[in-house]
């Protein structure tokens, strides 16, 4: 592990070098995905429930502690070489090991098991495969939560499964949500579960990965 020293004097402690994250954050001396990161920063949050599912290292984490007044963060991240980091760089808020993919009302934990598909060069690269480490499943809805305003999902390609199993929470709070998608399938997926709670496409923030932002049209 290393500690990095950003730009603005912030500690953040990341991956030793040949990981790419964490590389990426090492060049650029600033938090990796940059314009999501400003994104949430213009949202101007206060006082409420944020959720980070596939957390890596808590680089999303640490910013929203950062950039955000009196929030409560729960990340969530199943691989234990990333969790161990998450420890060093969450400590306002609250961290599940459990990976937040069920399917739609679904609160009986399962297992299955995770690698990152590409080695140890990606470690922000993690799916479901026949060998690995062993992580118990939830969904979000098993989750406490009080005055939830974001979502914010990174869970290579499962993040339609993590938000069926997030019907109560979507329904009750309508946050704004975050994610990841690496196909216009898997954004038009989403898109058309969440339009039953009003939700609707409200921007596309692309960098390094392209980050789709959903908002509801009818404000709790």
């Amino acid at each position: 592990m290393i500690l990095q020293t950003l730009k603005d004097g912030t500690e953040l402690w990341t991956h030793d070098k040949g990981e790419y994250i964490s590389d990426v954050i090492s060049q650029t001396k600033w938090y990796y995905e940059p314009k999501t990161i400003d994104y949430i920063k213009s949202l101007n949050l206060e006082k409420c429930t944020i959720l980070d599912v596939g957390a890596n290292i808590g680089n999303h984490t640490h910013a929203i502690n950062k950039f955000t007044k009196d929030c409560y963060v729960i990340s969530i991240e199943p691989f234990e070489k990333n969790l161990e980091i998450l420890k060093l760089n969450h400590n306002n808020g609250h961290i599940l090991n459990w990976f937040a993919d069920n399917d739609i009302n679904a609160y009986n934990e399962i297992e299955f098991k995770i690698s990152p598909i590409w080695g140890k060069n990606n470690l922000g690269y993690i799916k479901q495969t026949n060998e690995g480490q062993t992580v118990n499943v939830n969904c979000i809805d098993s989750i406490f939560l009080e005055n939830l305003a974001l979502i914010k999902l990174d869970i290579e390609g499962n993040e339609l499964n993590a938000l069926k199993g997030a019907l109560h929470t979507i329904g009750v709070f309508k946050p704004i949500i975050i994610a990841e998608h690496h196909t216009e399938s898997e954004h038009l997926e989403v898109l058309s579960y969440l339009k039953q709670f009003g939700y609707s496409l409200e921007t596309i923030i692309e960098e390094d990965n392209i980050n789709y932002v959903y908002s509801c049209q009818v404000k709790k």
